[in-house]
């Protein structure tokens, strides 16, 4: 089994402020490492609205996962954000934490997407070009 494929979730921030959902892609290698693109709206204008891109790795140890996301065009302060997750048994549902070094954290939980299609996020090609 793999978490490769095409997840949908949400993030949870600290402090009463609103949840931010997000789509993700993600590549499992057979070495346990995994890779991905991460796609979110901006709905709370952090980035000056419409849609924020990032590409996350990690690596995958039984049913842990921990990757790091690095944000594309956002401050140094939050361009690098850390993960750490459980994979449930059946690989569709992945939950844990996030932490921004010395700064925020919360919870997080991603929902395999059952497409039928191995498609990535749109961007993933200007990605991978």
């Amino acid at each position: 089994m793999s978490v490769s494929g095409a997840w949908s979730g949400v993030y949870r921030y600290p402090y009463g402020f609103p949840d931010q959902s997000f789509r993700a892609h993600l590549t499992e290698r057979d070495d346990g490492v995994v890779i991905g693109q991460i796609e979110e709206t901006d709905d709370q204008g952090h980035w000056h609205g419409g849609v924020v891109y990032s590409h996350c790795f990690g690596e995958r140890f039984g049913s842990i996962l921990t990757f790091t996301k690095v944000m594309e065009n956002v401050g140094p302060d939050e361009a690098s954000i850390s993960y750490e997750a459980a994979i449930n048994a059946s690989e569709t549902r992945i939950e844990g934490a996030w932490r921004i070094s010395g700064s925020w954290s919360g919870g997080f939980v991603l929902q395999r997407q059952n497409t039928g299609t191995s498609e990535g996020i749109k961007r993933s090609a200007d990605v991978t070009a």
